[in-house]
């Protein structure tokens, strides 16, 4: 008999035991999500928050923080607490959030306004470092905020490398009938930079620049079926620009930018006297002046900077209107990984030329960062970066691409290492009869390296 009864006794407890872990299953499935929707007491957030605060317990203290301020929580030890989680978490635009509302609480902590500015500067925000010289005046004199009328130097220099050589002896640039064409392409290329960021007053970064380039210039000239001109000559431009951000609130700034360019050529001007039936030269053109006025509005956040850019401007004879919008895209509120976007469009004698510009970039090492970009559309009588580089030297470049290599250089250097392929396109003028003409493309590429210093002062 007891053996008998044992399988069924032992099958009843297995039923309850079953039974209750189902019940107790449902029951989960409906308390928990209910219990998850309480709002979390102030005294819970607070003890939380500094439990993982105490323990080093960084992704679980931006959990507890951020879901606490969502629920209405909101004080100085909260902000504090969150903001250097994101810190150490080396999330420094995401951190400065926190440490700016932890200062709405407790306007005059040092400590508060000190993570601030590292995070700040550490995020790449810097006008809204320089502009805790104006917010808080005084307050700190630590060497992170000293003000200084000159506090960074930038300088560049480079080469470019053109292949327009070969195309340019390749060309019939005649035509068939032989009457008249001429051709000028742009050669090897040298460019150097000098720049600094300054301060006028201590809660202002501005930066003012000089720039000069030197360019090789290829001009042929046939008229009549013949040779008549083979010109070789140098292209100069002295360029200075400056920029002007003004902050008018947190994470807005107001950028206006000038760039003034002074060009000199000896190109050959040629004409055809009807009197003495024959084509005439003429070298010695006066300097022309070439500008950019921009004005761009940005918009810092933690994950992301955005803003459009508006142009005027006037180069080679001629006048532009530019609109440009630019996004940057930083994944982990930092600089280890970031993205830029910009789409422009520039209006020229009644057409649109549309480009963009794509770059991705990151940190690599702690000494090594690298970056990568890609530019191409419709690139002439153009200008990107807020009016900081034209391109204004003649025809138009097809693509760029680039790759760059940043080398920190301890406190006071970083150096960059930047090659760019350009894929360019000249038009060369070809009569086809005394009246009328033809402009034909000829395309080439061209390898330029910049190598660049920032030198903190």
């Amino acid at each position: 008999m007891r053996t008998s009864m044992l399988p069924e006794w032992s099958n009843r407890f297995v039923v309850r035991i079953t039974m209750r872990a189902f019940f107790a299953l449902i029951a989960s499935a409906v308390i928990l999500p209910v219990s998850a929707q309480e709002k979390m007491s102030f005294r819970v957030a607070d003890s939380l928050s500094y439990h993982h605060y105490e323990s080093g317990n960084w992704n679980e203290l931006v959990r507890t923080g951020n879901e606490a301020i969502r629920q209405g929580h909101d004080y100085y030890y909260l902000r504090m607490r969150t903001g250097i989680a994101y810190y150490m978490l080396g999330h420094f635009r995401a951190a400065a959030t926190h440490f700016g509302k932890a200062l709405d609480f407790n306007h005059a902590d040092r400590t508060a306004i000190e993570y601030l500015q590292s995070s700040y500067l550490l995020g790449g925000m810097n006008a809204e470092a320089a502009y805790l010289n104006k917010r808080f005046p005084g307050i700190i004199e630590s060497p992170g905020l000293s003000s200084k009328v000159f506090s960074n130097l930038f300088l560049l220099s480079g080469i470019s490398l053109s292949g327009s050589e070969g195309k340019l002896q390749g060309l019939n640039i005649a035509g068939k009938e032989g009457i008249y064409g001429e051709v000028n392409l742009s050669g090897d290329m040298l460019i150097n930079q000098a720049g600094f960021n300054y301060s006028p007053q201590p809660h202002w970064l501005w930066y003012a620049g000089y720039s000069n380039i030197r360019l090789e210039r290829y001009q042929r000239i046939v008229a009549g079926g013949m040779d008549t001109v083979n010109h070789t000559y140098t292209l100069k431009q002295h360029a200075f620009y400056a920029n002007f951000p003004i902050r008018p609130a947190t994470g807005w700034q107001i950028i206006p930018a000038l760039h003034l360019m002074l060009i000199r050529d000896n190109a050959i001007l040629m004409h055809f006297d009807n009197v003495a039936q024959e084509y005439m030269q003429q070298t010695g053109a006066a300097p022309s002046l070439h500008y950019v006025f921009s004005c761009k509005i940005l918009k810092e956040m933690p994950y992301l900077s955005l803003g459009p850019a508006f142009g005027y401007s006037r180069l080679n004879e001629n006048e532009q209107l530019q609109l440009s919008f630019d996004m940057n895209v930083y994944p982990f509120a930092n600089l280890n990984l970031y993205t830029f976007s910009g789409f422009v469009t520039t209006y020229e004698n009644g057409r649109l030329y549309p480009h963009f510009k794509q770059v991705i970039g990151g940190r690599v090492t702690n000494w090594l960062w690298l970056q990568g970009g890609f530019q191409g559309g419709e690139i002439r009588n153009a200008h990107h970066e807020n009016g900081l580089l034209v391109f204004n030297m003649a025809g138009r470049i097809r693509t760029r691409s680039s790759a760059t290599v940043y080398i920190p250089g301890g406190e006071k250097f970083n150096f960059s290492l930047e090659y760019n392929f350009i894929q360019q396109q000249d038009d060369y003028l070809e009569y086809t009869d005394n009246v009328n003409y033809t402009l034909n493309p000829v395309q080439y590429n061209n390898h330029q390296i910049l190598g660049g210093i920032k030198w903190k002062l």
